[in-house]
């Protein structure tokens, strides 16, 4: 068990612990839930690896939060502190989830040929909800300029582009193959590609995926006006605290 008040991620002081309720593992809330955020379906206790569901609930303990700023005030609320300006601090980096794959479904065809409909789709999610709250709901899928995909040979054409949203293609056919996808970003936002493989599914109502991959920001007006907007909340906070 852990026997101090340390979170094991940040190496300081437990600031709104949460204790994981089997391993008794404790960390900072803010330590914890941005380690977890990136895995939607379970997760792990970052010291002994405990499995977890994602309905487990993750509740500051605050009795324990008592009990840690009681014993030592002063280093509690430096701690405090420091977790509230890197909260602040507006990453210029986001993770994303690159989703792909295709729907398929059978369609009604009086000629009785080419009953099989199936769909390619490529589009970006935000990872983090906020990520999109502090981004103002920005559709970071019009950071794409284009998706290709390139189909079996006997398609034709068999390379196959769009260039705007939603970056899907619908085509008819039986028959499964591995289908290459590229996605291309805007110059501007100095991206580099990402080359992904989806092999085509008629199960069910198709097969999706999912990639997480960074995406730099620090190009978008709506980030650089957020950084302008918390760097100037720091300032009058530092100009506040000189007064007192």
């Amino acid at each position: 068990m852990q026997q101090s008040h340390d979170c094991p991620i940040c190496l300081n002081i437990a600031v709104d612990p949460i204790q994981l309720s089997q391993c008794k593992h404790i960390f900072c809330s803010a330590c914890l839930l941005d380690l977890l955020d990136y895995n939607n379906q379970s997760y792990k206790c970052p010291l002994c690896r405990q499995l977890y569901s994602k309905n487990e609930p993750l509740i500051i303990n605050q009795d324990l939060a008592k009990k840690i700023k009681e014993s030592n005030p002063e280093q509690y609320a430096q701690r405090q502190q420091q977790i509230i300006q890197q909260q602040m601090m507006l990453p210029n980096q986001i993770k994303v989830n690159v989703v792909y794959g295709n729907l398929y479904k059978r369609i009604d065809n009086q000629e009785k040929k080419n009953v099989n409909q199936w769909t390619l789709i490529v589009k970006m999610e935000y990872n983090k909800d906020s990520d999109r709250a502090a981004l103002k709901n920005f559709d970071i899928n019009d950071m794409i300029e284009s998706v290709t995909y390139y189909l079996h040979e006997t398609f034709h054409p068999n390379k196959v582009t769009v260039k705007q949203a939603p970056f899907q293609l619908q085509r008819l056919g039986w028959g499964v193959f591995n289908i290459p996808i590229l996605i291309k970003f805007k110059k501007e936002y100095n991206i580099p590609n990402l080359e992904v493989d989806h092999y085509l599914s008629f199960q069910g109502n198709g097969s999706m995926q999912k990639q997480i991959t960074k995406l730099d920001i620090s190009n978008l007006k709506e980030y650089q006006q957020l950084q302008q907007q918390l760097q100037n909340q720091q300032q009058q906070q530092q100009q506040q605290q000189k007064q007192q």
